[in-house]
């Protein structure tokens, strides 16, 4: 509801039908801002005009049409209908009949509102308790923050990462703002300039968007300004420029990828106000800094976030909208997004930028401790090595063990005497004759493995070896020879073998052969004797073959005539002579033509009877309205005796008014029942015709299907020469029907003697099936001419027994003779399996031998090499187990003075080094301490829900009343925080108070809670200019929320809000005219297009209440 100053009200009360409605209407300029109709009403009549939608509609015409229709033009969609009940029904009222009742918008928008309710909301209201100080102002957190990481030289945190200037921090380089003087104190001749600031026009210049606008383009504006035209044709352009204008840059260009292109801003354009200051260009700094301090109360001056201010308070995007309730990944985080809605998505930048400059920190510590504690390590190793003193270098092991190898050259005895207590200067030349040594001594080593390899085969010596190859070489002839004889009894076992196979696999097919016969025979006896009843009563076999074969005639001719009764037993049909069809074709044909003739006629009739009736409805409607003009003229004028519909005279103002009332009651006749009785007496004839059309395709079908039987007579060839005498045109179909009756019956008779002879038979076990494989199965035996007696039943069966003696012998001698087969088969293979173990078992052996000799070929060799390297006269008398162990003592000494001189060399180096590695550790802890100082003034700072959570906390009860005024029907009482900081709804139903998230609500719903949040911003801050820009704000809200917001913006606008409103839909463009209208010149709709140069052209309509068109058009 509108909650206005200083305008006009008036109200009066009305009785309809004993019910009180109160009649509020708010006027400016004498037109009707808005009407409303207070019902107060009692929850168990609101439940029974709500139980269905024909009561509803009946309630509608008798409070609200009247009150409709006494309104004109745009003034009707300004009626408002209150249904108030106590606070007690209103908590007890059902969602679903809330929402019914505010869904229905015919005649007027309807809400149901608590006593208390209407008793706040009804009261006026002046602008600054609009703007009241309930409304507390956010903190600001990017100011907070400037301000702590500036007095730390940490001021990079606050723009986005580079390595670079995280370098230059980490070497000394301090970030601080330049400017920290604070604007003085304004003369208030500059404050006027800029206070309550309205805009009057704008002249876009030459450099703004040169591809949309003429460079002499100049648009003017009103207090209420509607920008529509399709996607693509200029308005948030407009809009833009006026940011542009006032801020210098344009918020869109300056997120996401759009950041990336780094575009610069151009702009020449002049934008005028409504007290006549002029601002053309793009501001300076200073005087960005000077707009931001006056708007927005922003006196630190330190960072330019005019623009940002300017979004947060004045200019209401489609992006804001979009990222509130969409996002690429799904779910939105609400506590992130309602950040960017109350601080803009900038002081979101900036915390992600300080936050991304914290990670880094913590990484930087990370690797620091990580280098200092490498660093510490390290100066562990070295000062270890610095702590072990060099050995003395002691070469008589060496020279020792060299003695015990005999070598032949003893140039390396004689030099290593010479360096007994050897200093520094000598190393290097120790060192070359080292590794001269080392690599003979590997020479060597290569040898050492098969050395040991004969110590664990207990060989000491060369002689030794000797004795042992020769006995080896012995043992591997024998084997030889011995796998040989057993590849040769293996090869005569194995055809052995192949032939003892082939025998029993021929006995075995044999067997196989003898076994079929034998089972063939005692199959036949079996046989025989089980059917010795047939051979007996050889008779009543064929007797049993005869009488099936007649059963099955007779009944499959039965089975016809019971079917053709069956079907063709219609008790119509036995009084239908045969006749030709073709009359009854011909009087079928001609009743459906009348038929259809009758019903094409009855269309045209109830057309002309709805169209009647429609033109009653229109007659009752102008009716109906006539009787309005007539009450109206009669309440404004209660001295009148005369009617001022048809000039009667009548005694009395009562009188006239009754005769009124009655009279247009009786106007209300129905010009329809003259065609309604027409329309009865063609329906009787109709139906008549139609069962007639009916009895001509019955009786049609009947002669059809007694065609269709005589057919199925002949069909089946069971029509005998009286039936086939009495099918022709002249007989009756009873006669047939009759006679074939009679057939049935006889037949029937036949039949039952018959199944009675085949239960006979079969009880003495004559079955047919098995008669008929007996006769089948012995009809060879049998012939032609079987006699029947038992003698020859005997003779059959003492022959098939004979024949079965003789095969039985002939099985057991061939089992016998198999089985002496398989002993001689297994005895062989047995055998075979001796010989093939016995030769793996030499294969074994053979290998080990051979590998020995191997082993010893390459003694034999080491020892022509050891022989021209060594001093000792009897080589094949050295231990050559202590040999190699002496060798690789030489090696292992070696190695160690070599080690030794080298960390004699080392010593210096190592000592630079651990003075470098303490260096690294002094810097890397200076660098640690700036670090964690950067993190511990970081961490001080507040995060950006902090700031959020305060703010919502302190104006939650604002936003709350924002959005149950801006989302329909009004599904949520109250927005509030929850024991968790987070805002969520309250929804009231069946005594139930449910809580629900932001997530879970409709798009609609969260676009209304980001406006309201949005609006209370902009109320909180009031010296910013007092115009707001919506650029598509209601592209997510369905009908009726649409409906709420435009009734809250008129309320902000009321207020003295100047407004800036765009969409692309043209319904929701006639609606904002609808409801704007009552300011006259004060509100202008701008319809925009591109023309064929793709310039921006602009339609500039006025508009007032009571008329539909525009009374005034201008082109931009």
């Amino acid at each position: 509801m509108l909650k206005l100053q200083g305008k006009q009200l008036t109200s009066q009360t009305f009785m309809i039908e004993q019910k009180e409605i109160k009649e509020i209407i708010i006027y400016e300029k004498n037109n009707i801002i808005a009407k409303y109709l207070i019902f107060h009403s009692e929850l168990s009549y609101l439940n029974e005009i709500t139980s269905s939608d024909e009561a509803y509609s009946q309630f509608e015409s008798r409070y609200i049409e009247d009150f409709f229709y006494n309104l004109s033009g745009d003034d009707r969609w300004n009626l408002y209908f209150v249904f108030v009940l106590s606070d007690m029904d209103y908590k007890q009222l059902a969602w679903d009949k809330k929402v019914f009742i505010e869904r229905k918008s015919d005649y007027a928008r309807k809400t149901v509102i608590a006593a208390s309710e209407y008793e706040n909301n009804l009261e006026q209201r002046s602008d600054n308790e609009t703007r009241n100080n309930k409304v507390l102002k956010s903190a600001d957190p990017s100011k907070d923050w400037t301000t702590v990481l500036s007095e730390n030289g940490m001021l990079l945190c606050v723009e986005e990462f580079t390595t670079k200037n995280f370098k230059l921090f980490l070497q000394g380089n301090k970030f601080t703002l330049k400017d920290k003087k604070n604007i003085k104190e304004l003369g208030s001749t500059i404050k006027n300039k800029y206070a309550n600031l309205k805009i009057s026009n704008i002249s876009f210049g030459t450099a703004y968007r040169e591809h949309c606008f003429e460079p002499s383009t100049k648009l003017d504006f009103s207090h209420v300004n509607l920008l529509f035209g399709p996607n693509g044709s200029g308005k948030t352009s407009i809009l833009e420029a006026i940011e542009i204008a006032l801020t210098g840059n344009v918020h869109r260009e300056q997120i996401g990828d759009a950041k990336k292109t780094n575009k610069v801003n151009s702009w020449d354009g002049i934008i005028t106000f409504t007290n006549n200051l002029s601002i053309s260009g793009l501001p300076s700094s200073e005087e960005k800094k000077l707009r931001e301090s006056l708007f927005y109360e922003n006196r630190e001056r330190k960072i330019d976030k005019l623009n940002h201010a300017f979004h947060q308070y004045n200019y209401f995007s489609t992006e804001e909208v979009y990222q509130f309730c969409f996002t690429p990944e799904g779910q939105p985080d609400y506590e992130n997004e309602f950040q960017k809605v109350i601080f803009g998505e900038e002081v979101k930048t900036i915390e992600k930028n300080i936050n991304r400059h914290l990670e880094e920190v913590e990484d930087t510590i990370k690797g620091l401790n990580k280098n200092i504690d490498s660093h510490q390590k390290q100066i562990l190793i070295y000062s270890e090595l610095l702590r072990k003193n060099v050995s003395e270098i002691n070469l008589s092991t060496v020279v020792r063990s060299l003695d015990n190898l005999y070598l032949r050259d003893d140039r390396y005895i004689s030099q290593l005497s010479t360096f007994h207590n050897t200093h520094d200067n000598n190393l290097e030349r120790l060192n070359e004759l080292l590794e001269a040594l080392h690599i003979e001594v590997d020479y060597f080593d290569q040898y050492a493995g098969e050395l040991f390899e004969m110590k664990s085969l207990g060989i000491y010596t060369f002689v030794e070896a000797e004795n042992k190859r020769t006995e080896t070489k012995l043992n591997l002839n024998n084997i030889d020879q011995t796998l040989k004889n057993l590849r040769s009894t293996y090869t005569s076992l194995n055809e052995k073998i192949k032939s003892v196979t082939n025998k029993l696999m021929i006995r075995k097919e044999q067997q196989e052969s003898e076994n079929n016969n034998l089972i063939n025979f005692n199959n036949r006896i079996n046989y025989v004797n089980k059917n010795f009843i047939y051979f007996s009563n050889f008779n009543k076999v064929t007797e049993r073959l005869e009488i099936e074969s007649k059963y099955y005639e007779l009944k499959k001719r039965y089975d016809y005539y019971v079917h053709f009764v069956s079907n063709y037993k219609i008790p119509e049909m036995v009084n239908i002579p045969i006749i030709s069809t073709e009359k009854t074709e011909k009087k079928r044909i001609e009743t459906e033509n009348r038929l259809r003739k009758l019903n094409v006629q009855h269309e045209e009739l109830l057309t002309a009877i709805l169209k009647e009736e429609n033109n009653n409805i229109q007659f009752k409607d102008q009716l109906k309205q006539l009787k309005v003009i007539g009450q109206t003229i009669l309440e404004t004028n209660r001295s009148i005796h005369s009617c001022p519909l048809c000039g009667v005279n009548h005694s009395s103002y009562n009188e006239l008014l009754v005769n009124v009332l009655n009279g247009m009651e009786g106007l209300q006749l129905d010009t329809s029942l003259e065609l309604k009785r027409k329309e009865f007496s063609l329906v009787a004839e109709i139906r008549e015709t139609a069962n007639e059309l009916e009895t001509i395709k019955k009786e049609d079908t009947l002669l059809n299907q007694i065609t269709s039987s005589f057919g199925y007579l002949l069909k089946y060839n069971i029509a005998d020469d009286f039936i086939s005498s009495h099918i022709n045109e002249q007989s009756n179909f009873r006669i047939i029907f009759n006679y074939v009756n009679k057939i049935i019956v006889d037949t029937k008779d036949i039949l039952s003697e018959l199944d009675y002879r085949i239960k006979s038979l079969e009880s003495e076990s004559y079955s047919y099936n098995s008669v008929v494989n007996f006769v089948q199965s012995f009809k060879q035996e049998l012939g032609d001419s079987y006699i029947e007696g038992q003698i020859q039943i005997d003779q059959m069966l003492s022959n098939l027994n004979a024949k079965k003696a003789e095969f039985l012998n002939k099985v057991q001698e061939s089992l016998s003779e198999m089985r002496k087969l398989e002993v001689e088969l297994d005895l062989l293979q047995e055998e075979q399996m001796k010989v093939v173990d016995e030769g793996n078992k030499y294969r074994v052996q053979h290998e080990v031998y051979q590998n020995q000799l191997n082993v010893f070929s390459k003694w034999f060799v080491f020892k022509e090499i050891l022989i021209s390297k060594i001093t000792y006269n009897s080589i094949n008398d050295i231990n050559l187990s202590s040999w190699a162990s002496d060798l690789m003592e030489v090696k292992n000494e070696i190695l160690l003075l070599k080690e030794n001189i080298g960390n004699r060399k080392n010593y210096s180096e190592i000592s630079v080094r651990m003075k470098d590695e303490e260096r690294l550790i002094a810097s890397d802890k200076e660098l640690l301490k700036v670090c964690k100082k950067a993190k511990l003034v970081i961490n001080k700072l507040n995060p950006l829900s902090d700031y959020s959570s305060e703010f919502l906390k302190n104006n939650i009860s604002e936003i709350s009343k924002k959005f149950v005024l801006l989302h329909s029907p009004r599904e949520f009482s109250v927005l509030e925080l929850n024991s968790n900081n987070k805002l969520i709804a309250l929804r009231e139903s069946s005594n139930k108070i449910e809580e629900v998230p932001i997530h879970l609500m409709s798009t609609g719903q969260r676009t209304a809670v980001a406006l309201a949040v949005f609006f209370v911003l902009h109320i909180s801050m009031k010296n910013a200019p007092k115009f707001i820009l919506l650029d598509e704000p209601v592209s997510n809200m369905d009908d009726l929320n649409v409906l709420s917001f435009l009734d809250f913006i008129r309320e902000i606008s009321a207020n003295g809000v100047q407004l800036f409103i765009t969409t692309a839909n043209p319904n929701i463009a006639r609606l904002i005219r609808r409801k704007f209208s009552s300011l006259e010149d004060e509100f202008r709709s701008i319809k925009l297009s591109r023309t064929k140069n793709k310039k921006i052209h602009g339609e500039i309509s006025f508009y007032t209440p009571h008329i539909e068109e525009p009374v005034k058009v201008d082109v931009m």
